[in-house]
């Protein structure tokens, strides 16, 4: 499936951060979805849903109104607490309740995210917890046109994803997704130090550390419930964090090798360009001589065939016959 920006797509060469910044998210719900029903609104290519499913949720059903994305995610992702289904975030028709919603990077692609969030509120069960995800727009910075995402309907500031989400539910706590050495999740707003101690999930998944985190998140993560008082909803919510290392110095190695493979075609390309200069001088030098040579037979040629050159030779021509007699 072709990366095209509006989602991201598994094993897409040159997008490894974006990985990073999604897988992290799913990382972070998978311990609240342990023994849970789960429903991932907008699963896009079914990455994160497999995951959960993978991580001892007891059921998950991922929906994305994309045909093409549901087909790679049913081909790539079988498990057997995981199905997926062809459905629009504005109008869930799931036949049950969730203990658990994820929505990550999709509020902001709908043009009534209040009516997605009723509707997420709609089948959540009693306790249910929804994790939101979206870019931070005051620091969010797109590839698309003029710097905008061709995607997305609109970006929301701390303030506007706070008032979006308060509207809908009683309880609300929002984290920010930070770069460190990896990806930190970690409540807005933190009293304290920003170098903070977090869990870190690198490559044997074990181990902890201190990240120092800089001063905006590039996302928020949102929890939301609407029976859960926000004090045990926060203390659910601690700070997390998934190291990069080894998946950064991949793409790294990966970028190095590439650069290097253009820098090698680029040099080979310059010295045939090289050659065809040379080739090309000798060229225009032989040319030129052939230009010298004919015009000093074209300046000969001038000389001898001009009136004043004729009458010379008839003259020389007389002299010559009246000294013979």
């Amino acid at each position: 499936m072709e990366f095209t920006g509006e989602r991201y797509v598994p094993a897409t060469v040159g997008i490894e951060d974006l990985y990073l910044e999604h897988m992290s998210r799913y990382v972070y719900a998978s311990a609240l979805a342990r023994g849970r029903r789960v429903l991932d609104v907008g699963c896009g290519c079914g990455y994160g849903s497999y995951y959960l499913a993978c991580h001892g949720a007891s059921a998950v059903l991922g929906v994305d109104i994309a045909e093409d994305a549901l087909r790679f995610a049913r081909e790539h992702y079988v498990h057997p607490a995981l199905d997926f289904a062809l459905m629009d975030a504005g109008r869930l028709a799931v036949g049950c309740r969730f203990d658990l919603v994820t929505c990550f990077e999709a509020i902001e692609h709908v043009a009534d995210a209040p009516g997605v969030l009723r509707q997420i509120a709609g089948v959540m069960s009693e306790g249910g917890i929804l994790l939101v995800s979206t870019p931070n727009k005051e620091i969010y910075v797109a590839g698309g046109r003029e710097g905008t995402n061709p995607f997305h309907c609109r970006e929301f500031t701390l303030q506007e994803i706070e008032g979006l989400l308060g509207n809908q539910f009683a309880s609300v706590c929002i984290l920010g997704q930070y770069w460190t050495e990896g990806v930190a999740l970690v409540a807005c707003g933190d009293p304290g130090d920003r170098d903070f101690k977090a869990i870190l999930v690198g490559d044997d998944g074990s181990g902890s550390g201190r990240l120092a985190l800089s001063e905006e998140p590039l996302y928020f993560v949102a929890a939301c419930a609407e029976t859960v008082p926000r004090e045990v909803l926060k203390a659910a919510l601690g700070p997390f964090a998934v190291l990069a290392g080894t998946v950064r110095y991949a793409a790294i190695k990966r970028r190095l090798h590439d650069v290097e493979q253009e820098f090698d075609e680029r040099g080979a390309w310059a010295r045939r360009l090289d050659k065809e200069v040379r080739a090309r001088d000798e060229t225009i030098r032989g040319l030129q001589g052939e230009i010298k040579d004919l015009r000093s037979q074209a300046a000969e040629l001038s000389l001898t065939s001009s009136p004043e050159a004729k009458i010379k030779e008839q003259g020389a021509r007389r002299g010559r016959g009246t000294a013979d007699i």
